[in-house]
């Protein structure tokens, strides 16, 4: 039973691949290629996008206060 669900996940990305191959064929041939929202399932959300950035960013470069070297609140510097 494993093998056999092994082998229908191998098909599945197989086809998968094949599928991604066939369209990026069929795009290189396209006189006018279409927007990239239009040909993803999903919409992207800018707000989300930039509220991410933000996040990665003050973790990863938190600012520190000169005084006692604890991490400043960007929002109560302004």
């Amino acid at each position: 039973m494993l093998l056999a669900a092994e082998g229908d996940e191998r098909r599945q990305r197989h086809d998968e691949l094949m599928a991604v191959a066939w369209c990026a064929a069929a795009l290189g041939r396209a006189k006018k290629m279409p927007p990239l929202n239009d040909m993803l399932s999903t919409k992207p959300d800018q707000g989300s996008v930039d509220a991410r950035l933000k996040a990665t960013l003050k973790t990863a470069f938190p600012i520190r206060s000169k005084s006692r070297g604890q991490p400043v609140d960007s929002e109560r510097r302004n």
